[in-house]
């Protein structure tokens, strides 16, 4: 498969999957607030693949003018790993909240400039 062709399909991707993963995060934060933390874990864990699927997708995509999505600022997922290590499922859902959302939202910003 040609490169430009994969990686326009990736962007492709990105922009269907971006919402979904916007609404997984939160459900998860709804979840976690509600005190249902093994409901809400299985949703982290989807949260954490597609974080990582996006992070992969992203850099795959660098060439095809995508280089304005920022994927250095992903430190709060070491401190998501802390707060679930510690059960403090109400920092988590803040990293959530605060941390996460906010990236996922200026990415689809981004793809949608694209």
């Amino acid at each position: 498969m040609d490169t430009k062709l994969l990686e326009n399909e990736t962007i492709i991707s990105l922009k269907e999957y971006l919402p979904k993963l916007d609404k997984g995060i939160r459900t998860c934060i709804e979840l976690l607030r509600e005190n249902n933390e093994i409901e809400g874990i299985r949703y982290l864990e989807l949260i954490v693949e597609g974080l990582n699927w996006s992070i992969e997708s992203i850099t795959l995509t660098m060439n095809s003018g995508l280089h304005a999505i920022k994927i250095d600022n992903i430190e709060f997922i070491k401190d998501m790993i802390a707060s679930m290590e510690n059960k403090d499922y109400g920092l988590l859902a803040d990293l959530l909240e605060y941390e996460a959302m906010p990236l996922i939202q200026e990415w689809q910003a981004n793809l949608k400039s694209n």
